[in-house]
């Protein structure tokens, strides 16, 4: 069930063009094996954040601005689920993408946090239940440079986002 979603949030976030890019320069995938991935990291093409928390040869995965944690494998040189690569790890510091569209958009780390960091967020109104939150905030301004996103994991035991 877990792969599914994951499989789905993909496709929303990377099936979002019709044509691939191109990829970069290849380098050796192996040679990165061994880095260690955890961060927040930014997919060039959407700008969106992803928390990757490695443990030995799986790494969680997260999504800001999307409810739910996936587990992927990590072994030569690649990122994958059940055997289909879904990103070749170009160094410790760069993923890139390998069967989902753009093929070869990059995913650059951003921060070796182990969570999302990026301030808190409250609100207050007679209308709604108030919220306040200072863990796992996460926000990004999409790459249109008009949208911004700011997400928070702890509203009502759900997950709630705002673009403004």
């Amino acid at each position: 069930m877990k792969i599914s979603k994951l499989y789905g949030l993909m496709i929303l976030s990377f099936l979002a063009v019709s044509c691939g890019s191109g990829g970069g320069g290849e380098s050796d995938a192996n040679s990165t094996s061994g880095d260690n991935l955890t961060g927040v990291w930014r997919l060039e093409y959407n700008n969106i954040l992803y928390l990757l928390v490695e443990n030995q040869s799986t790494v969680s995965v997260k999504v800001c601005n999307a409810d739910g944690l996936f587990v992927v494998t990590k072994s030569d040189g690649y990122l994958h689920i059940n055997g289909t690569n879904i990103f070749r790890i170009v160094s410790a510091t760069q993923l890139e993408m390998t069967n989902f569209s753009p093929v070869g958009t990059k995913l650059n780390k951003v921060n070796g946090n182990d969570r999302f960091d990026s301030g808190s967020l409250a609100i207050q109104s007679s209308n709604i239940v108030d919220l306040s939150a200072t863990v796992d905030v996460c926000a990004y301004r999409e790459s249109d440079g008009e949208f911004n996103i700011i997400a928070s994991p702890y509203y009502e035991d759900d997950y709630l986002a705002i673009t403004l």
